[in-house]
Parts: C-alpha cells; structure tokens; sequence
C-alpha cells in the first residue's frame, strides 16, 4: 500500500502550486489541458475538497464501496448518499490518481495530521502531496491546479501555499451566464441577476489584483484567439518556456477524457480551439436578459473591455 509514498510527503515545501481560478464556464478547464500538455507542466482538475466535513474517513468509505463494486464508479454512486466524497474521487481518477494511490495519501495524511482531515490545512496539504506525487511521476517541474472561484478566499490558499502564483482567466460574463443558465441549469446561476452578480464580484476581485506579482489575469478570450502569445505569457509567468503541444491538448490529456465522466465542459474541450463560443450570449439570451445583467455588471464589462462607453 505505502509503495505509492515518495520522500517527498510532507517535506518542507519549497515550490507551492500555482492556482487557476475563474468562475465556472470561463474557460479554466481549456486553460488547466492546454497547460497540462506542457511537458515541464502537471496542472490537476478542481478536487472540491472542502466537501466532505469528515474528508478522510468518508473517502476511505467510499472507496472501500468501490472496491465492491469492482471499481465501478457509476454503480457506486447509484448506491451511497455520500455523493461529495465519491465526486473527490472521481476527480483525482480524473488526475490519474488509482484507489489504492489515494487511500496510501489519506491514511498517511490522518495519521500525520492526527485527524480526519476536517480543517482547511490539512485537506490542502494533501492534495498538494498527491499533485506532487504525481508531478514527480510525470517528470514535471512545475505543478498546479484548478481551484474555481475559491480565489475569493485566496488568503487561505496563501496560508497553505505561500507564494503560490494565481492564473486567474476571465470571460465575458454575459457568456458566462448564458452558458451556465442554458447548458447548466441544475447547477447553474438561478436567475440573470444571480449571474451578474456573481460574475461582478469575482470581476472586482481580479481587478484589485494589480500589486499583487504572483497574481496574473487572462482573458478566456486572448486564450482562444491568440493562443500562442497568451500561453507564451503563462509559461513566461510560471517560469518555463513555451511549448508547442500546449496548441492541442486533445492528443496529451488521454487519461483526462478517458475519466471525464459527465464533465461540463467535455464536449467543448473534446474539440480544438475554437472561438464558437464567444459571443454566444447575442443568441442565447433575451434582450431583457442582456439589458440586466448590463446594468449589474456595467463598471465590471466596461473594465474588462467587455462593452464599449
């Protein structure tokens, strides 16, 4: 079991994760493939792992169920009420992370801990082992991975990982919103001014960002249509060099789509960089839709250069 356990776990840490941040339907899993197809580059999904209040031992459940159930996920899920702790594991197969992998990092993590891995620290303490555990695997200098709009409590993260650099990618929040109130309802804004307002505050964030070295803001926009000079701004920032594989992730993330699962954004990923989406809210919103969250989130769209004086 612990032959999985590299010298690394629980070293003092030296190098700390960069982050990606952004709402949801920004773009930030485009951004986490096209990053991960770096060769010197191991970026991981979102693991959700403020879920759970009990973490470990509502993991280890969940994988002995699994165990069960001869590794079949989508059983499992069909017969636990547990559905945080078997999405935590979903998202580290999703990583590349096997089940007898992640129990060895939650039994080290409570043992070390001395607990189940309820507070804030010690979840981010191991997911940065896992993440460099499997960075070491790839052979990666420099590892990451997304944390959505957790960036409004950025402090915490900063606690856990000093130094850590932000990649904070932005969208037309008008898009934003027509993707997620179309194609996400069940998770989705519930409502346009939901979405203005959220999208605004997560806006003002990155906004106040200026002073802060560690802390770079893109465009969902800038990604897709000048993919090479804003990734070559990315890599500059995370201190490697430019690669040309980051231009289709399809061909590097094999291990991603296999476990994709029921991700939202797996068919537009599933593609090439494409700029089909941009815009998309001129089709998939009303005028009344568009007109209020304008007037929401006017001073947010007008900074971001997202609508015009």
């Amino acid at each position: 079991m612990r032959s999985f356990l590299s010298r690394r776990v629980h070293e003092k840490v030296e190098v700390s994760p960069f982050l990606i941040a952004g709402e949801g339907r920004s773009g930030t899993t485009l951004l986490q493939l096209m990053l991960n197809s770096h060769p010197d580059i191991t970026c991981g999904p979102e693991f959700h792992f403020r879920g759970p209040k009990d973490l470990g031992p509502s993991v280890l459940r969940q994988l002995n169920l699994i165990a069960e159930n001869d590794g079949d996920i989508k059983k499992t899920k069909a017969e636990t009420d547990d559905k945080l702790s078997l999405q935590f594991v979903q998202r580290m197969r999703r990583f590349g992370v096997s089940e007898a992998m992640l129990e060895s990092y939650i039994l080290l993590n409570m043992e070390q801990n001395h607990s189940n891995l309820g507070s804030f620290d010690a979840r981010a303490r191991l997911i940065l082992d896992v993440v460099k555990e499997v960075s070491g695997q790839n052979g990666t200098k420099v590892f990451g991975f997304k944390i959505m709009r957790d960036h409004l409590i950025l402090k915490k993260y900063r606690s856990a990982y000093p130094n850590c650099k932000v990649l904070h990618i932005t969208r037309d929040g008008r898009d934003v919103a027509a993707s997620q109130m179309i194609d996400h309802p069940k998770w989705g804004y519930p409502s346009i001014q939901s979405a203005a307002k959220k999208w605004a505050e997560s806006a003002r964030f990155a906004l106040q960002q200026t002073e802060d070295k560690n802390y770079l803001r893109i465009k969902y926009e800038d990604l897709v249509l000048n993919s090479r000079s804003t990734l070559t701004q990315i890599t500059s920032f995370l201190g490697v060099p430019f690669s040309e594989a980051m231009l289709d992730h399809r061909f590097s993330n094999i291990e991603w789509f296999e476990n994709a699962g029921n991700h939202a954004s797996l068919k537009g990923v599933s593609k090439s960089v494409n700029s089909s989406s941009i815009g998309r809210f001129k089709r998939d919103l009303s005028p009344n839709q568009i007109k209020e969250f304008e007037k929401i989130a006017r001073l947010e769209l007008l900074a971001f250069g997202y609508l015009d004086e």
